[in-house]
């Protein structure tokens, strides 16, 4: 024969997880990236299931005002690196894949980067400050003159660091020349300042 206070303890245990069914936390279906302020405290492990930390970077959309398309900045949520900032590799994966939203769309933004366009190597960077982004072969899927809005979008995005001082092109390794604002092309190291012509600085 069970115990009166065995019983009780039984019924606490069955009050108490009723109760903790009835106050769920919502969940979301897959995991979301969060700014550096919603970050909670975790310590790092093997099972750590936190959402990835964010902070704000500058990428380089597209915006089409009539006929004239033009490269502007605008300040985007990116993962942070092991630095807990983000880094010219986040903030070009970030643009390599970034959709403008319906409301960005609305004012004209739009991205000339051909889609499934990546990063072929994670990019380094030199001694001077030059950065080498390794592409893979989707860049070369458009050209003209979305081709320069595309590799300037690259160049003013990875310019935007402070440690950056050019960005030097490869595709699949090979060396790649660069399309620059006026319509040639540079073997050489380029900076934002070769799209100074295509760069609006009052953003949309």
């Amino acid at each position: 024969m069970r115990r009166p206070s065995d019983l009780l303890a039984t019924a606490a245990a069955g009050l108490v997880v009723v109760l903790l069914a009835a106050c769920g936390v919502p969940t979301d279906d897959q995991p979301r990236a969060i700014s550096r302020e919603q970050a909670p405290d975790v310590d790092e492990g093997e099972n750590d299931t936190s959402p990835a930390v964010t902070d704000t970077a500058t990428l380089f959309l597209t915006q089409v005002d009539g006929d004239t398309n033009r490269l502007v900045p605008v300040p985007e949520q990116v993962p942070v690196d092991t630095s807990s900032t983000p880094t010219p590799r986040t903030a070009l994966e970030t643009l390599l894949s970034y959709t403008p939203d319906e409301a960005q769309q609305a004012q004209g933004f739009t991205t000339r980067i051909p889609p499934n366009t990546a990063l072929a190597s994670s990019p380094e960077l030199d001694e001077e400050g030059v950065l080498l982004v390794n592409l893979n072969s989707n860049i070369d899927t458009i050209q003209a003159e979305g081709s320069r809005l595309a590799f300037g979008q690259i160049v003013c995005t990875a310019d935007s660091f402070d440690e950056v001082e050019a960005v030097q092109f490869q595709v699949e390794g090979q060396p790649r020349a660069a399309p620059r604002g006026d319509g040639e092309t540079s073997p050489d190291p380029v900076t934002c300042l070769d799209y100074a012509n295509l760069i609006d600085e009052q953003p949309g």
